[in-house]
């Protein structure tokens, strides 16, 4: 269920931009198209065909087919399907070639570097691993103003962590979100 959720949330910021595939040119559209195919997939609970056709694009991608920029993409779409499958492992190594394809970006286009640190931080929280969780999730909320994700994700891991004290300013900063939008 908790990765259905994750899921969920990755198909959103696709759809609201936050992860953004914007067609540059014609190999862009290729990845874009390979990238919505694979997170149709992965939404539908089909992951072992989300995972065929994200390693499929990463293999394109690092033949030079596409831009850092869609390598970004594709490396974070790859790392969550594999976290999803257990393979946290891979998983991990995945999510830090996603950040250093984001990182090859100039600053102003590492529009998903947080959300990169984000998941990252939750394939720690999955194996246990809470101080390295904490680390990325604090870095992910300070890199975008209004950041509902990342500062969610804080309080649920102090929650998990059974750190209460830590969770209430992360609980109040959502409140305190929530009524500005």
């Amino acid at each position: 269920m908790k990765n259905k959720l994750i899921g969920a949330a990755l198909a959103l910021t696709l759809a609201f931009g936050i992860v953004s595939l914007q067609p540059v040119s014609g190999q862009l559209t290729l990845a874009d198209t390979i990238v919505n195919t694979a997170l149709k997939e992965y939404n539908a609970g089909h992951y072992r065909e989300s995972l065929r056709m994200y390693k499929q694009a990463r293999d394109m991608g690092e033949s030079g087919k596409f831009p850092p920029a869609a390598m970004e993409i594709i490396y974070l779409g790859l790392a969550e399907n594999l976290r999803s499958m257990g393979e946290f492992k891979e998983a991990e190594k995945v999510f830090n070639q996603a950040i250093a394809a984001s990182e090859s970006l100039p600053a102003a286009q590492r529009r998903n570097l947080a959300l990169i640190y984000n998941d990252l931080s939750l394939l720690y929280q999955d194996q246990g691993r809470f101080t390295e969780a904490e680390a990325l999730m604090k870095q992910s909320d300070g890199m975008q103003q209004g950041n509902f994700l990342a500062t969610n994700n804080l309080a649920r891991l102090y929650f998990v962590w059974g750190k209460a004290d830590e969770m209430k300013p992360y609980l109040d900063k959502l409140c305190s979100q929530s009524s500005a939008s």
